[in-house]
């Protein structure tokens, strides 16, 4: 990108990032109104042939990272290729020293960066163990895991061999 592509893309972000509200940190829950549709979908229009989620990072280094986090939140469900793109970069983002970059990563709440969540899990420990102040993000995400493991537990049907032994079981009883 030009300076001339920089600054207009910064402008639209400044744009974007005043019409978000955070209303809860600690669940990572933002507002907006619908406008912030249109303004997305312009920037969408006009950066998605380029490397606009580093960009994005970049020019957004004041701004608040859950801000950031809703952007990218809004962006997964906004592109052409269905949020790849910024998936892709946030898992790059998780495997830098850059805490800037894995606190962005950390507060998009709208998908989960790594879909195997052993590895996951092992990346917010060693996250959460190099940088402290990432240790509210990381524990969201270890309770989302945590959250999952127990829901698949729950409706997980039984093996087969127990299935098998609780029908002779029945069978065994009514003789």
């Amino acid at each position: 990108m030009d300076r001339a592509q920089m600054t207009d893309l910064k402008n639209r972000l400044d744009e974007i990032y005043r019409q978000i509200t955070i209303t809860d940190r600690s669940l990572l829950k933002c507002e907006f109104g619908e406008s912030i549709f249109d303004s997305v979908d312009e920037l969408v229009k006009a950066y998605e042939a380029t490397d606009y989620p580093n960009a994005i990072l970049h020019l957004s280094a004041g701004v608040d990272a859950l801000k950031v986090g809703c952007l990218f939140g809004i962006l997964l469900w906004s592109t052409k290729d269905e949020g790849s793109t910024v998936q892709a970069c946030r898992r790059a983002w998780l495997t830098q020293q850059d805490e800037r970059a894995i606190e962005v990563a950390l507060s998009v709440a709208d998908a989960f960066p790594v879909q195997d969540l052993d590895l996951f899990e092992r990346m917010l420990n060693g996250i959460q163990t190099t940088f402290p102040k990432l240790e509210s993000l990381c524990h969201f995400w270890i309770l989302a895991i945590q959250r999952i493991r127990e829901n698949e537990r729950k409706n997980s049907p039984p093996d087969i061999w127990t299935s098998m032994k609780t029908l002779f079981q029945k069978i065994l009883v009514k003789k």
